[in-house]
């Protein structure tokens, strides 16, 4: 069944382990994040509460014998710092491919950006790719995909990109 291959944490993924501010959005609560928010459209937000956030290496390492065949990250520009947080998982692999949004103003309010995050998926062993849809005139939307050499060939980024899932 699909509820025993997902796991839900009550914690916020990270680089390093400790609590930190959770904003949302006032208008969409989904457009959470923390540390810092992003407003887009002068949109304004609110202070929830403090998180435990956690590294997700000790977590990944509690089941290796499973690897994730899929991660999705929706971090809202932190995912430079999840992505920190898991090094040894990605190195080895334990994390098969990834995908999440990319907002270059979103990385940004996060001292990140979408060629550090390129470079950290690609130190890792990783192949890399970026799609990009203009959603206006002004503004554009990406997605990453990031597929482990130990899980398959680029012809399954080719895949991934499209939007496609096989699993191995």
């Amino acid at each position: 069944s699909l509820a025993s291959r997902v796991s839900v944490l009550p914690v916020g993924a990270g680089d390093s382990d400790r609590q930190a501010p959770l904003f949302a959005a006032h208008s969409n609560a989904g457009n959470s994040v923390i540390g810092r928010f992003t407003s887009l459209d002068n949109e304004s937000s609110h202070f929830i509460s403090r998180v435990d956030v956690r590294r997700m290496d000790p977590v990944l390492a509690l089941d290796h014998r499973r690897p994730v065949g899929l991660m999705k990250i929706d971090a809202q520009g932190f995912e430079c710092n999840v992505l920190r947080g898991m090094r040894t998982a990605l190195a080895s692999g334990a994390v098969r491919a990834i995908t999440m949004e990319v907002s270059e103003v979103f990385l940004a309010n996060h001292e990140c950006s979408e060629l550090a995050l390129k470079d950290l998926l690609q130190q890792s062993g990783y192949a890399v790719q970026v799609t990009t849809v203009d959603l206006t005139a002004s503004r554009a939307e990406s997605t990453l995909f990031a597929v482990h050499a130990s899980a398959g060939s680029s012809e399954d980024l080719a895949w991934w990109a499209k939007g496609g899932f096989r699993g191995k």
